[in-house]
């Protein structure tokens, strides 16, 4: 209805515009005007005035059709407005009541789980040991397999409050999903019943010692996908009322007329990626410490400035971001090569193996004090916040299970967390289609659309981009294009190596 008003307005005109052109041009002949000013009969009046007598009655009726109309076409328009503005009152409310009601709530939840669950740790690493007492190992510390110790142990005493907390605050939070289901933005309905069966678990583990086979169960795996579940929904609600706050009123009823465009696919495909990664962590562990890197790891450490005859060792000082640092295979090897190095990863069970790996490390002594140095953290890259923080980012096959959509957002965050010449390696699998692969999201790009998205980022200028096959070879220029051609992006993997500029 919105276009009609337009529409109509330039039909009258147009009509009105061929009646006076035609008026004028008749008018100016001869014939014309003598018909019209001659008398209807030998005692009547012009034919004109016959004209105008027979025309008025017609026109005036036209009028009138005309204003009905128009009047009619300006209610539907303005019902559809009001339709249009008590809809999106409706959405804000709706959107305030998923944040105010969930997401804010279960966010300030999850934020005191995990602080409860850091302060356990460090209470259980102050437990001294004696003759009689030898306390949990916190590399093996799972609260699922522990919790029934603490209970029954009197030595664990000073510890119970805490491990009740972090039981009441999963319950609490059980309650508020139950409550408030409608509001969730996206789910999977089994990750909310894993959820609750864990804490149910574990408050069963607190009286019956649970056996082998309860404790193979990947249920501790669950709370960690439902926390980034938790997490992108926030996000994506506060998209929403971001954008609904500063959209002038002058602008809302346009911008009501929009199509959105839902995140859920993006959503989805974190969550999968996430479980994948919790469930197999010890296998891609496993794989990933086989895997050499160190050509490439190589070529970023020149860039950085490496010295070869010493192993390019860095100059003293220089700071790194492993940015998906997995089991922190590579934060070690950029420690024993001198930097300092932080990092995170999506999945907070390779966080956890990292976190254990740089324990290991804290009492060698040519790296331990780095190693104590380390910022590890569970996080995503939209969620980076450094600004000019790091030397040089490490990116490898990390940036890939980041959605095609959020791909550009996430490397400005990233060039804005490195100093000035600073210095991002990335990888990528080769192939102008996305593909999942043992129930991974992989964005996959060529060669070309990777330089179109880096020179979006004026700050970024590639160094180098260069393809390996499968053997960790570098591809030939034919048969590099010929493999990024190919379906199967495992045949080829793209790396680029980009300079921060001014």
């Amino acid at each position: 209805m919105k276009a009609l008003l337009p529409k109509l307005a330039w039909l009258v005109s147009g009509v009105l515009l061929i009646c006076v052109v035609i008026a004028f041009l008749a008018l100016r002949n001869d014939s014309v005007r003598g018909f019209l000013t001659a008398p209807s009969s030998a005692d009547g009046p012009p034919v004109w005035l016959e004209l105008l007598k027979a025309i008025v009655p017609a026109l005036a009726a036209l009028i009138a059709v005309a204003g009905v109309i128009f009047t009619l076409v300006q209610g539907f328009a303005k019902g559809e407005i009001d339709a249009r503005y008590a809809y999106a009152g409706k959405i804000f409310d709706y959107r305030i009541r998923q944040l105010t009601e969930l997401y804010a709530p279960l966010h300030i939840h999850i934020r005191q789980s995990k602080f409860l669950y850091d302060k356990l740790l460090e209470a259980l690493r102050e437990l001294k040991e004696t003759e009689t007492f030898k306390p949990i190992k916190l590399n093996d510390f799972r609260l699922l397999h522990h919790i029934h110790l603490i209970f029954h142990d009197s030595n664990y005493d000073s510890i119970k409050p805490l491990v009740q907390k972090i039981l009441d605050t999963g319950k609490s939070m059980t309650e508020i999903i139950s409550k408030n289901a409608g509001l969730i933005e996206g789910t999977r309905t089994y990750n909310l019943t894993y959820y609750k069966a864990h804490f149910e678990m574990l408050d069963a583990a607190k009286d019956v010692k649970p056996t082998e086979n309860q404790l193979r169960s990947e249920f501790g795996v669950y709370p960690n996908i439902l926390n980034r579940e938790v997490a992108e929904g926030f996000k994506e609600v506060m998209r929403h009322i971001r954008a609904y706050m500063e959209t002038g009123d002058e602008v809302i009823w346009g911008l009501l007329g929009q199509k959105y465009e839902s995140r859920r696919e993006e959503i989805a495909m974190y969550l999968d990626n996430l479980e994948w990664y919790e469930t197999h962590a010890k296998e891609y562990t496993d794989r990933w410490n086989d895997f050499d890197t160190s050509s490439i790891a190589t070529e970023f450490l020149k860039a950085l400035g490496g010295n070869e005859e010493k192993m390019f060792t860095p100059r003293e000082g220089l700071k790194l971001l492993d940015a998906g640092c997995g089991p922190g295979r590579d934060v070690e090897f950029f420690l024993r090569k001198g930097f300092n190095v932080d990092g995170f990863d999506f999945s907070p069970a390779m966080v956890r193996i990292t976190k254990r790996r740089l324990r290991e490390l804290q009492s060698d002594p040519q790296v331990g004090e780095r190693a104590k140095e380390c910022e590890i953290s569970v996080s995503s890259f939209d969620e980076i916040q450094a600004i000019g923080s790091y030397d040089g980012i490490w990116a490898s096959a990390s940036l890939l299970h980041v959605p095609r959509r959020d791909f550009e957002s996430s490397l400005r965050r990233l060039a804005r967390s490195l100093k000035r010449d600073g210095v991002i390696f990335m990888s990528f699998k080769a192939g102008g289609k996305d593909s999942i692969w043992d129930s991974r999201h992989y964005s996959n790009y060529t060669e070309e659309s990777l330089r179109k998205l880096v020179g979006n980022i004026s700050e970024l200028k590639i160094v180098r981009c260069w393809c390996i096959g499968r053997n960790g070879k570098e591809m030939g220029w034919w048969e590099s294009r010929r493999a990024q051609r190919s379906s199967n992006g495992d045949s080829c993997w793209i790396q680029v190596l980009a300079r921060k500029s001014d």
